[in-house]
């Protein structure tokens, strides 16, 4: 044997190695519990009046924290990137319409972090499943948001390419004057 020459660790030697080795990690999360979770809170927050921090705002936190979470155990799994993209859209809104608040310099960098990830996340989604077209309407919206006129007419087409049924898409491309 070409090992011979190694010396057998005793017992006691090899009692020392098991207990300085690592403890077994907790099983980690599952990605369906995660990804239903973080979707359930998604929706609570869409269903939420307008209220900031006191309603959307906590639940689209909590979903956000739960779907990225499941996007890294699945990072090209378009219905996460949907979903953070949806959670991160929403939780921006949420800050920006805080009953009684401005947005002061710490606020805006925070919306602006959050529709970069929603942006991100939204058109990853939508380069993987091009015929998603809600991933191309989330996006549209965002640009708009963010004055980004063309951007938000190329996502609507993009829609529209997806999914022709939509006469919503097409009432928009008509406010934003591109038919």
């Amino acid at each position: 044997m070409p090992h011979d020459d190694l010396p057998t660790p005793s017992q006691e030697e090899m009692e020392e190695a098991s207990l300085a080795a690592p403890a077994p990690r907790d099983p980690p999360e599952a990605f369906g519990d995660l990804f239903e979770r973080g979707s359930a809170r998604l929706e609570e927050a869409l269903a939420e009046p307008e209220s900031g921090d006191n309603g959307a705002g906590a639940a689209a936190r909590e979903a956000l924290s739960l779907l990225e979470r499941a996007l890294a155990l699945r990072p090209d799994d378009p219905d996460v990137l949907f979903a953070v993209g949806a959670a991160s859209g929403l939780h921006a809104m949420a800050l920006i319409r805080r009953p009684g608040h401005s947005l002061g310099a710490a606020d805006r960098t925070a919306v602006e972090a959050h529709l970069q990830r929603a942006i991100f996340a939204l058109s990853r989604a939508a380069e993987l499943d091009p015929k998603r077209s809600d991933a191309w309407n989330s996006l549209a919206t965002l640009h708009a948001l963010r004055g980004d006129r063309a951007l938000a007419i190329e996502s609507l087409r993009r829609s529209l390419q997806a999914r022709p049924d939509q006469p919503d898409v097409r009432e928009r491309l008509r406010e934003l004057g591109a038919f």
